[in-house]
């Protein structure tokens, strides 16, 4: 009789809502350092065990919210030192390409420092 090795249970992705009340906020949360862009989402997520999230995302000025499949591609717990804010980053993928692009649209007026000056505040 062959025993096969113990595979983990597989664990559904998070559920996360977000929604952007302003351009600014969005600059600030942008992730410009990855490929295809992608998003920092505040809060603390240590319990967070698998690699992607379906993140339901309103924009600034839009009134529906989009439900997307993205990586988690870092973390950082509470505590850090430095004044970092907790939170996970989220990467965009070739599937939500379109909305990568609208975010792209959106924070263009915005300026990176002006979204890390909002960062060191939240």
């Amino acid at each position: 009789m062959q025993t096969l090795p113990a595979t983990p249970a597989y664990k559904p992705p998070r559920l996360l809502k977000i929604h952007f009340d302003d351009p600014a906020t969005l600059a600030a949360c942008y992730l410009p350092f990855l490929k295809q862009g992608g998003l920092f989402v505040p809060g603390d997520y240590e319990e967070l065990s698998s690699d992607a999230v379906m993140l339901l995302l309103r924009l600034p000025g839009e009134s529906q919210a989009e439900m997307l499949r993205l990586d988690v591609v870092c973390s950082t717990p509470q505590g850090m030192p430095g004044k970092q804010p907790a939170g996970i980053g989220l990467g965009f993928n070739a599937e939500t390409a379109r909305v990568a692009a609208r975010v792209r649209e959106i924070i263009s007026p915005f300026s990176a420092a002006q979204g890390s000056a909002f960062l060191e505040s939240w």
